[in-house]
């Protein structure tokens, strides 16, 4: 039987008769994986024989039927619900690459499908992206993709193997959040971002980022990342002075801000004595620079050694500070209150440092001992004389200074407001004591309010994402990171966008790479309004912040053109699209929307859409064959997928219109007026006035006799008048004095006739006459009554109410107008009886 099969298919082949309805099936599979290959039938065919056989389908290439499911590498199954047999190759070798056939078994000719199965190596990519971080950071990987992915599923997993990827995969953009991994898909940019948090060193390694397609095998890109050790933050040497008040700042990780912080002193840090329970230690958190403070009061020289302090009760490696402390003793020589030589003033920070901005306002803050908790403080300038104090505490405040002092941190501020040049200098924080004041040196600096000298020009597009780099030095890796719009450094931080802290806020996303000394913010969908101005701060306790400038551009996203085209309902229409020689191979689409990244392709939902590229001019051709209404709109048509500006054109399509189009209402019975403009230009054209519901398939009605057309050319239009308006005449009329109909040289104009009012005035009318043909009969009645003669003159002998006919009541109406004239049916000295005209009106009418 097999031998007269094979014999009908090769005779099949040389006669081309071998078909399907999908065509050729492009099956992709993974070396040394297996692969699913899936052949659709007709109904009907359910209890048929199914079978896969490779090459010319001969006896030796028959490899599996449904009838035995399970053969060698091959196992079949047949959805006789979904009417799909798919058969399953395992461990696939280069061997089986090649062409395959789906057939199924019937009297005469089998029925085949071709199936084109190619082989990859179950491994990628060329290109691999490297990731550096380290223990206990979050790191972002971000994967690219192209925007006819845009709603499939992205997700990441660990390894090389792109075969068990999707399985195995770490977190996919279903779930969006799973443990330390969390994904987010930016559509817009073609990126999705995988964050990974808490870092260890068991992080490093290979990753793949992958996009699911469902006609051919995922989409990959490799990364590889390396988690270091991180170490310390900073290791330095101190001195101190014996007697003074030591201040010491430690520095810890953002995500240690809820932590227990510590000091200890020892030579080796897990062999360290925590001091922190010292009387004379006080540890003050500042959770905005991430970093805690240490004031040791009363140095001693015993005090001089080894420290650590930090964050992490684990001692994880790089979450702690080690510092060098030595602690010598100066001998201060006393001076005479009189002629102030204060070489001799020390303070457990040395000088202080200040930097406040013109115009704007700056804190003085200086420590003192707890003995002196109740003394009065002060600021003075310059050598301190009786006219070079400021304010004291005493006051609180006094002219452009401010005083506070705070007894629980031992701390008062002066706040000096309004800088200007002239306060630039050497001040002297004072407290009060019997002999010899201590005084603390400050030395001010002032700076303009604005920044800076170089400034990043960025430049980006409507409805693009943007990112700004922001470097800074390594000892700020710890520092509060931050931006803000405009140019002004004294307001910058209260204004802030966005913060390290935040992270996310809005449309604005900060990502700190301590690694490179890189902070950068990411703007997502971009509006011309966030042209301007920004500065990149980073924050510093001692000094002003520091502050890089970045100018940014936001430009309309244009294109290589911008079309309107009109076209007509039921008629084609060609649409050209230009691209760049470049993109000839390129993918070409074109989508409807109002904006680009929200457009729906229109060449594969719609038939009646179609694409035909010319590579010749370097451009395609859209045809929409059958314009709908519903087809107006903006469309977008390029060849590239990144949306790259320049790279599409923008079309405005709108349905074939007019000079005016309006809606009239109009009144069974009534005459109705209708005006129509015209071009000045067309006074002596003849003037159209037709009805249809397209233009191109209307009828002239003005020859019709309730229809009169006027021209009047001294006000550019003319009249169109309908007597008597009726119930067919509602619908879509076109008046115009352009026979080529070409477009704004017509109105159209849809009337709709409204018939209720004429009903309910007709039977107003009919209810009228009724009455009125009511009092007549009673009036008549009466007179006859009172004459003897009201059944004679009224009715007659067999006369009813419903056969009276307009003849009999005018014979009754005359015989009533005769007998007033007979004497002898009143007394002489009664009056004639008189009606008044209007009745004797009403009886004629009636």
């Amino acid at each position: 039987m097999w031998s007269l099969q094979n014999l009908l298919f090769i005779l099949c082949i040389a006669l081309r008769c071998v078909t399907c309805e999908a065509g050729v099936i492009h099956v992709t599979g993974y070396v040394g994986r297996e692969v699913n290959v899936s052949c659709s039938y007709d109904e009907g065919y359910e209890s048929y024989e199914k079978y896969l056989c490779k090459n010319d389908c001969g006896d030796s290439d028959l490899l599996i039927t449904t009838s035995h499911s399970v053969k060698n590498k091959y196992t079949t199954h047949d959805d006789k619900t979904a009417r799909i047999f798919t058969t399953t190759i395992a461990d696939l070798q280069s061997t089986d690459a090649g062409r395959y056939w789906c057939g199924v078994t019937r009297t005469g000719k089998d029925i085949y499908t071709e199936v084109e199965l190619k082989l990859v190596p179950d491994s990628c990519c060329d290109t691999v992206t490297k990731v550096q971080s380290y223990e206990g950071y979050s790191e972002s990987v971000s994967c690219s993709y192209e925007s006819q992915y845009q709603n499939s599923l992205k997700y990441i997993c660990r390894g090389n193997q792109p075969s068990t990827c999707l399985q195995q995969a770490l977190i996919t953009s279903d779930n969006k959040q799973n443990g330390r991994f969390r994904l987010d898909d930016d559509k817009v940019s073609g990126t999705f971002t995988v964050t990974i948090n808490s870092l260890t060193q068991n992080d490093s390694g290979s990753y793949l980022c992958g996009v699911q397609r469902n006609s051919e095998v995922d989409v990959f890109s490799a990364v590889e990342l390396e988690v270091e050790e991180w170490c310390c933050v900073k290791a330095k040497h101190i001195n101190g002075i014996a007697g003074n008040l030591l201040r010491l700042q430690c520095p810890y990780p953002p995500q240690h801000r809820n932590n227990s912080k510590f000091l200890c002193k020892g030579g080796q840090r897990n062999k360290c004595t925590d001091i922190s329970m010292d009387q004379r230690v006080t540890l003050q958190d500042d959770a905005a620079s991430s970093s805690f403070f240490v004031m040791i009061t009363y140095l001693d020289v015993h005090d001089t050694g080894t420290y650590w302090c930090g964050s992490d009760p684990q001692w994880r490696v790089g979450n702690y500070t080690k510092i060098e402390l030595s602690v010598v003793t100066v001998r201060c020589v006393t001076c005479d209150i009189g002629v102030v030589s204060l070489r001799c003033v020390t303070s457990a920070v040395g000088m202080i440092h200040v930097t406040g901005y013109v115009g704007r306002e700056v804190n003085v803050s200086c420590s003192y001992d707890q003995s002196y908790v109740s003394h009065e403080k002060y600021l003075c300038k310059d050598d301190c004389g009786s006219d070079d104090v400021l304010i004291t505490t005493s006051q609180a405040s006094k002219t452009k200074y401010s005083i506070y002092d705070d007894n629980s941190t031992r701390i008062f501020t002066t706040i000096v407001f309004d800088l200007q040049s002239t306060d630039a200098g050497k001040y002297w924080c004072g407290v009060t004591r019997t002999g010899t004041d201590i005084y603390t040196e400050v030395k001010l600096k002032l700076v303009q309010d604005s920044c800076c000298d170089t400034v990043t020009k960025v430049q980006s597009y409507e409805g693009y994402s943007e990112s700004v780099s922001c470097p800074y030095e390594s000892q700020y890796q710890n520092s509060l990171k931050y931006i803000c719009r405009g140019n002004r450094p004294s307001t910058c931080l209260q204004q802030a966008l966005i913060t390290s802290d935040t992270k996310q806020n809005g449309r604005f996303r900060l990502d700190d790479d301590k690694v490179s000394g890189t902070f950068t913010v990411t703007i997502n969908s971009l509006t011309r309004n966030d042209s301007g101005s920004y500065l990149c701060g980073v924050q510093r306790n001692s000094d002003v912040d520091v502050f890089s400038a970045v100018e940014l551009e936001v430009e309309e996203w244009c294109c290589v053109n911008s079309t309107k085209r009109n076209g007509t309902a039921g008629n084609p229409l060609t649409l050209q699209c230009p691209y760049p020689p470049q993109h000839w191979d390129n993918r070409k689409f074109l989508c409807k929307g109002d904006h680009r990244n929200k457009c729906t392709d229109m060449v594969t939902s719609r038939s009646r859409f179609t694409l035909q590229d010319d590579a010749a001019s370097s451009s395609f051709t859209v045809r929409i064959t059958e314009l709908e209404a519903a087809d107006a709109g903006t469309y977008w048509c390029g060849s590239d997928s990144q949306w790259r500006v320049g790279n599409y054109t923008k079309i405005e399509l709108s349905e074939w219109c007019c000079l005016n189009s309006i809606k009239i209402n109009g009144t069974v019975g009534h005459p109705l007026t209708l005006r129509c403009p015209y071009p000045a230009q067309n006074w002596d054209y003849k003037k159209l006035f037709c009805k249809g519901d397209h233009r191109n398939n209307c009828t002239n009605v003005t020859s019709q006799r309730r229809f009169t057309l006027q021209d009047d050319a001294y006000s550019n239009s003319f009249l169109v008048r309908i007597k008597e308006l009726e119930a067919a005449d509602a619908g879509t009329y076109w008046c115009g004095s352009d026979s080529q109909w070409r477009v704004g040289n017509y109105t159209k104009i849809q009337l709709s006739v409204d018939a209720t009012v004429y009903v309910v005035f007709a039977a107003r009318s009919v209810l009228l006459l009724l009455l009125l043909c009511a009092l007549v009969i009673v009036h008549k009645y009466k007179y006859y009554k009172l004459k003897g003669r009201a059944k004679d003159a009224l009715c007659g002998p067999q006369l009813k109410l419903n056969t009276i006919t307009p003849d009999i009541l005018d014979t009754k109406l005359d015989d009533l107008l005769l007998d007033q004239r007979l004497p002898h049916h009143r007394p002489e000295s009664e009056s004639p009886p008189t009606y008044h005209p209007s009745t004797l009106t009403t009886a004629a009418m009636i």
